[in-house]
């Protein structure tokens, strides 16, 4: 997730950089191309890396339900065997 957000950052600096250099030159075409870039780019990339945040929540969870199952589970194992050496 952090290489996704050095990417993002790195097209995000060109893209200002752009801007400044096009508002340097009173060139306000450019100047809004470039804001616009901006804004497509973070709205892009701010949908993408939530769902890539979102799904690393999910998946933290469903790692600490299993080892909780996990857990019950050997001590279910445990019971069971002490049951079978008294037998």
């Amino acid at each position: 997730m952090v290489k996704d957000i050095q990417l993002v950052a790195n097209d995000l600096k060109l893209y200002f950089r752009g801007f400044e250099v096009a508002l340097n030159k009173s060139n306000i075409d450019d100047s809004i191309r470039y804001l616009k870039d901006i804004r497509r780019e973070l709205n892009d990339n701010l949908d993408y890396l939530q769902a890539k945040q979102e799904a690393s929540e999910v998946q933290d969870v469903l790692k600490r339900i299993l080892k909780e199952s996990l857990g019950d589970y050997k001590k279910r194992i445990r019971r069971i065997e002490k049951e079978l050496k008294r037998h």
